[in-house]
């Protein structure tokens, strides 16, 4: 029986060394082999929100600005409100980036302006006072303003204190304007213009209309560049802008016809403003509340604040279109001192 025992073992171990090392191997497993992972996606930019104050800004946007020490890239995508104001060292900003790695992407800036007078602004008046500070922004005072002008400021003219200048710009925190554009004026050059209504008393009857025209008891001149609006008769108002010529006579260069059946003059306190101006004054849009009624400012609207800014309490000179009850589409507005 032993025997028998070892010869069955002796020929199982001969049976699996003849079917080789396939027959000590594993079955196959009827398991799918498992996809091989592919390698892992970029992750995806962090939308992040930084509020601070801007305290390095570069030589030009876009570029790269500091809020709070954090650097962050401007682009030419970068959405800037208000529109066209360029972040400067100083202002509250708040920014909405995307982080990518250590790169913060700036999708928005928005500004935090003084909100008494947010926005911009455009006025004109006479330069009382030049100086330079040591961050060579300089301090000018226009009509009482104190305005800030760096070196991004676009200056026509040679300022000097006595001089005039029209000003558009940004009022900033405190309620300083910094200046984007200003036109020096030699007292000279103002005191020639002028600006006036009068009735049409004379004017010459051919189809050109140029010659001299009587309005107001002023005798001026017509010329191929002067531009007409409405048509013009004996008797009705008329708005004119003009120039004195170095020999004492008048020229004019723009007429608007005030037709009664169509325009109505308003004068009265500002009660009430909200004034929206862009970089060029074809931007105006707001309205004025005088005595109740609604005034409506736009594009084609003459804005005159050569004697004082728009401001509740002031004084205002309008001409204007009734368009609905008691609303009015402004064509010119005048501004002065209520004193």
């Amino acid at each position: 029986m032993r025997r028998l025992l070892i010869w069955l073992l002796c020929l199982s171990v001969c049976m699996m060394v003849w079917a080789g090392p396939t027959a000590l191997a594993d079955p196959p497993s009827r398991t799918p082999a498992r996809a091989q992972t592919p390698a892992g996606s970029p992750p995806r930019p962090i939308p992040v929100k930084i509020e601070g104050l801007v305290d390095v800004v570069e030589d030009s946007v876009p570029g790269q600005i500091s809020v709070e020490g954090l650097w962050i890239q401007v682009t030419a995508a970068t959405v800037i409100t208000p529109a066209g104001y360029t972040p400067q060292v100083g202002d509250q900003v708040t920014v909405h980036a995307l982080v990518d790695g250590e790169l913060f992407m700036a999708r928005s800036v928005h500004i935090h302006l003084d909100m008494a007078n947010a926005g911009p602004t455009e006025f004109q008046g006479r330069i009382s006072q030049l100086s330079q500070r040591r961050d060579e922004v300089e301090v000018w005072v226009i009509a009482g303003q104190r305005v800030e002008v760096d070196q991004r400021a676009i200056v026509i003219g040679a300022p000097a204190v006595g001089y005039y200048a029209h000003v558009q710009g940004f009022v900033g925190l405190g309620g300083d304007v910094r200046a984007t554009w200003i036109r020096v004026f030699n007292p000279s050059d103002v005191i020639s213009q002028f600006e006036f209504e009068g009735i049409i008393t004379e004017w010459p009857q051919t189809p050109s209309w140029l010659g001299l025209w009587v309005i107001g008891n002023r005798v001026g001149l017509v010329h191929e560049g002067t531009q007409i609006t409405g048509t013009p008769a004996l008797g009705a108002a008329a708005e004119v802008r003009g120039r004195q010529l170095s020999d004492g006579s008048l020229v004019w260069d723009e007429i608007r016809i005030l037709d009664e059946d169509v325009y109505v003059r308003v004068q009265g306190l500002i009660e009430q403003l909200e004034i929206q101006r862009g970089i060029a004054p074809s931007s105006l849009s707001g309205y004025l509340v005088i005595g109740g009624r609604r005034i409506l400012l736009g594009g084609q609207t003459l804005l005159d604040e050569s004697e004082g800014r728009a401001a509740p309490g002031m004084w205002a000179d309008v001409v204007a279109i009734p368009v609905g009850e008691n609303i009015l589409d402004a064509v010119r507005v005048r501004i002065a001192r209520p004193d």
